[in-house]
């Protein structure tokens, strides 16, 4: 999928980042955060990626990996997903 010409950084490096795998992301080092909020009314979670990898396999894409990720408070699928580092 070509860019957009007028599309924001932001988007554009979030769309690049789905179609990379969770591993490229684990380095404990590099602090990456999984932030996830579901459709109801719980507060955001925060998550290191590098946690993340024992029970998620390193070699799921972004895009695989979002459809699993659930609200630790009340269960429900994350509404957002956002990914947060260096």
């Amino acid at each position: 999928m070509a860019d957009a010409p007028d599309e924001p950084e932001p988007v554009r490096r979030g769309r690049e980042a789905l179609a990379r795998t969770v591993g490229e992301f684990a380095d404990p080092a590099q602090q990456w955060e999984l932030v996830i909020k579901c459709a109801g009314p719980c507060a955001r979670q925060r998550r290191l990626v590098a946690d993340l990898v024992p029970v998620l396999s390193p070699t799921l894409t972004w895009a695989e990996a979002m459809a699993k990720f659930r609200c630790r408070l009340c269960g429900a699928p994350a509404g957002t997903v956002e990914l947060s580092g260096p």
